[in-house]
């Protein structure tokens, strides 16, 4: 049998089509990743905004509405040119305050000349504007993190303000405080974003029922649910100092667990090409009656043909977790991360789990398994039956994309819920989370994923053992 195997795999890595998938994936990652690093916010801006100085002459200033669009778009252009004229690095400090406190500021002070049509006012907020953006030439984020520190603290005396509120702005004191220690200053670097994301999500969850019962609405405890998970998970990294300046989301950490977590189009079809032509070929080459002949039964052959392509969609997942890994890592300098703990909150359990990239890894590709088998085993049935490559392949690919066209059916029709497309991604149930959807449960995710994985491969070797060859 394992010989049987190695001469299936074999014969799959000496087809060109399986190098030039690899070398078409290697070419756009490496692409996507370069794009993304090369288009900056700023970068994007010095694109988009000659497009934008030419639709300014469109609008009529004597229409309410169409003052208010310009005003708008007038205040993105000029933003950009104080970002270009004081040559302030996207990701500074600097770049975060002219792109959120002064860009309010430009728009209210050109919403009062254009909209308001209110000349002393426009000329009052002009001033203060003025003043702010004087201010970016000796930018001191330090001592706006300390007045703010002093601002929170005073509203902690309030006489109005509730447990919950306290508690948020006590917390939002303490990650003011993180950054002063850690120096990570406001900006749009990836470490202090999440800072950002953990205080938005605990203002939110504060506002929220903790009683699991109190929701009717399955989508609001989903929500609920997310939120309390992040908030933990934000504690935590507060407490363990995970909290990092650090610039980039693709990471070589990343790039890795993401090739091996998500069910990508790049992995989707390697599973329908291996497994859509690995017996369809057998058939139109005319070599299905010589693999007859050798002393193994239709079923050793299908199985082998089965473990023959899981294994060859493994090696592709590798490979390209390792390409998005080494590729993200040379153009981040981000290898270090490798080594960086995972946290996650198990919602059921109450408990915090921390993995390393590999175990992080390996749960995440068991949860996507589901999907992987079924789509295999069903372009494998699919292929037997029409002895055709291309028809095997074309449903395979309307397998895979179904659950997207009809992902909001499954609330309405409850025997939708029963349909593997939709219970074969298990990734919503990690660390004791929830379907959104009413009617999907993990228990019920687990049974059909099962039954249909077995019901295709028993059909599988029923139809081909059946399988009349004498006219191929």
């Amino acid at each position: 049998m394992i010989k049987l195997v190695w001469n299936e795999i074999y014969k799959i890595f000496h087809k060109k089509t399986i190098y030039i998938l690899a070398l078409v994936f290697l070419v756009l990652t490496v692409g996507f990743i370069w794009l993304d690093q090369a288009l900056s916010g700023s970068t994007i801006d010095d694109m988009v905004m000659p497009m934008y100085e030419q639709q300014l002459e469109m609008y009529d200033l004597n229409n309410a509405d169409e003052a208010a669009v310009y005003v708008t778009l007038k205040s993105t252009v000029e933003i950009n040119k104080i970002f270009k004229e004081k040559n302030i690095d996207y990701y500074s400090p600097e770049g975060y305050y002219l792109y959120n406190d002064i860009s309010d500021m430009m728009g209210n002070k050109l919403s009062a000349k254009y909209v308001e049509k209110d000349e002393e006012k426009a000329n009052q907020l002009q001033a203060q504007l003025d003043e702010a953006i004087n201010s970016l030439d000796n930018y001191d984020w330090k001592a706006v993190i300390e007045k703010d520190i002093v601002t929170y603290k005073a509203s902690l005396e309030s006489e109005t303000i509730t447990e919950e509120e306290k508690n948020v702005i006590n917390e939002t004191i303490k990650v003011l405080q993180y950054r002063l220690d850690n120096n990570i200053p406001k900006s749009f670097r990836l470490g202090s974003t999440d800072l950002d994301e953990y205080l938005g999500s605990l203002a939110q969850y504060s506002q929220m029922s903790k009683n699991d019962d109190t929701y009717v609405d399955k989508s609001k405890l989903y929500q609920k649910k997310q939120l309390e998970a992040a908030v933990e998970e934000g504690k935590y990294k507060l407490e363990n100092k995970l909290f990092t300046n650090r610039k980039d989301s693709d990471t070589a950490q990343y790039g890795f667990v993401n090739a091996v977590s998500s069910l990508s189009i790049f992995i989707t079809v390697c599973v329908l090409m291996v497994a859509g032509s690995i017996i369809s070929e057998e058939y139109n080459k005319g070599t299905i009656k010589q693999l007859l002949t050798r002393p193994y039964t239709r079923t050793k052959i299908y199985t082998s043909k089965l473990l023959a392509t899981f294994i060859t969609v493994v090696i592709f997942i590798l490979f390209t977790a390792l390409v998005q890994s080494i590729t993200c890592g040379i153009m981040t300098n981000s290898f270090g991360t490798l080594l960086d703990p995972i946290v996650h909150y198990n919602v059921h359990s109450h408990s915090i789990v921390v993995y390393n990239t590999l175990t992080e890894s390996l749960v995440h590709f068991g949860a996507i398994l589901p999907a992987i088998l079924i789509m295999m085993t069903f372009t494998l049935l699919v292929s037997i039956l029409t002895g055709q490559t291309a028809t095997s392949v074309v449903l395979g690919f309307v397998l895979f994309f179904i659950p997207n066209i009809f992902s909001l059916l499954v609330d309405r029709v409850a025997l939708l819920s029963y349909l593997p497309i939709f219970n074969w991604d298990l990734t919503t149930y990690l660390f004791g989370g929830i379907s959104p959807y009413k009617y999907m449960t993990f228990g019920k995710a687990i049974i059909v994923d099962i039954i249909t994985i077995i019901g295709l491969i028993v059909a599988a070797i029923i139809v081909f053992k059946k399988k009349d060859i004498k006219n191929q």
